[in-house]
């Protein structure tokens, strides 16, 4: 299982939390039109993207605890908890994460999207306040 908890909302940008169960894993997905970042804080993480080739193997790139990985605008990923020990991430977008796209890569290497969603904003003040938009249960592919 992964939860995911929005703990800070500004209007330049949105701060997520995330807690990664052993096994848990987002869908092939982007973030709209926001760029970010994220770090682990604690376990292993790994990043799956397209080959930006648009053919062969998926890209693999292993995140250990204190590593980061900066995210353009129209980076698409899946990332996964591969291990049998619990991860933690901390995750930042700008402008805040308004929606995304859900995708599959195709036999042939190209992308479908499956299904497109806004992010629920929640109740919390734009300036402070912690928000669980996401719930638990892979409700959402935030990653």
């Amino acid at each position: 299982e992964r939860t995911s908890l929005r703990v800070q909302l500004h209007a330049s940008h949105d701060i997520w939390l995330i807690r990664w169960g052993a096994g848990s894993r987002t869908a092939l997905h982007d973030h709209g039109d926001s760029a970010g970042a994220f770090a682990v804080v604690v376990g292993d993480l790994v990043e799956h993207r397209p080959n930006p080739a648009g053919v062969g193997r998926r890209l693999r790139r292993t995140l250990r605890s204190l590593d980061h990985r900066p995210m353009s605008a129209n980076h698409i990923h899946e990332i996964a908890s591969e291990t049998v020990v619990e991860a933690r991430s901390v995750h930042v977008y700008s402008p805040p994460l308004a929606n995304m796209q859900h995708y599959e890569l195709t036999p042939d290497s190209e992308l479908r999207v499956l299904q497109q969603g806004a992010i629920a904003l929640g109740s919390a003040d734009i300036d402070s306040g912690a928000v669980d938009t996401l719930g638990s249960d892979d409700r959402a592919a935030n990653g």
